[in-house]
């Protein structure tokens, strides 16, 4: 009878995995990274932005990094869809700052969590 019960817990456990906590982002940077000695026509960060609440995500992402890991707060529900603009920050060839035209995506939840703590008791 044991047996037929840790089956069930087994079978819901990995499916309780599916709730969404964090977006995971992930780019390529075809600029030069700046350096100490490269100061000139490079990139120096990128800057991640939620359009949908037209709130900064983060403006401190290092030029060399190429994916970003966002945890929003109070997790990710289902039917959850924001929109995500990436700017890369630099400096243009006579050492002023420019930004770069923002690359867009938008990220939906449409995932239904399954319920948690079934359990079936022979009885």
């Amino acid at each position: 009878m044991k047996k037929l019960a840790l089956f069930v817990i087994f079978l819901v456990l990995p499916l309780s995995a599916y709730a969404a906590t964090e977006v995971t982002f992930t780019w390529i940077n075809p600029n030069t990274v700046c350096t100490a000695t490269v100061t000139k026509s490079c990139v120096n960060s990128a800057t991640l932005t939620d359009t949908t609440l037209n709130t900064v995500v983060s403006s401190t992402i290092p030029a060399s990094t190429t994916t970003f890991t966002y945890t929003p707060t109070g997790g990710i529900p289902f039917g959850w869809s924001h929109s995500y603009s990436l700017v890369l920050n630099g400096v243009d060839a006579n050492g002023n700052a420019v930004t770069s035209d923002p690359a867009t995506v938008t990220v939906t939840n449409s995932t239904l969590s399954p319920p948690t703590g079934f359990t079936a008791t022979l009885q």
